[in-house]
């Protein structure tokens, strides 16, 4: 509850309307070519409660994207156009908070990513990247209005966080 109504209100206007007003920007454009795709990046948080460290305001706003390309689908599938959402959870890439943690301590990195994660890793850059490439390629031609979790069945908020490392 620390978050002011401005940082409510930064946090939408980043994660939300931002992603709003690009889409309309190139709605015309992407009509006049007969259709295309878009992929919104949203986050695990819009779909499970972020735990201790991932704030309300981000969470609710990442909800609303989640919703927000099911909610386009009848508007813009009739010009040929797809939207669908990709939702990475803890992504590991180096610099990462989890390469730092990983590196600092090995042993709580492990017990996290064993106990987080049914696999045992983190979803890796790559992984989401190719996500979106595939949603926004001809080949997924079928997808519509998903939301696509890259997160390797990550738990997400039910788990507390390790501490960040120094």
């Amino acid at each position: 509850m620390d978050a002011t109504p401005n940082d409510w209100q930064d946090t939408i206007e980043l994660n939300l309307l931002y992603p709003v007003r690009l889409i309309k920007a190139a709605i015309p454009e992407m009509e006049r070519r007969g259709g295309g795709s878009i992929v919104l990046v949203s986050s695990i948080s819009g779909r499970v409660p972020g735990g201790q460290r991932t704030s309300p305001d981000y969470c609710v706003a990442k909800a609303a994207e989640i919703f927000l390309a099911p909610s386009l689908t009848w508007q813009l599938a009739p010009m040929g156009i797809r939207i669908n959402v990709v939702s990475p959870g803890s992504v590991d890439h180096p610099d990462s908070f989890w390469a730092r943690l990983r590196e600092n301590d090995p042993a709580r990195y492990t017990a996290y990513a064993e106990g987080e994660f049914p696999g045992g890793r983190l979803a890796t850059a790559d992984e989401v990247a190719d996500t979106v490439v595939f949603l926004l390629s001809p080949r997924a031609s079928g997808i519509n209005g998903a939301n696509v979790a890259v997160d390797g069945a990550q738990v997400g908020g039910l788990r507390p966080m390790p501490a960040v490392p120094s």
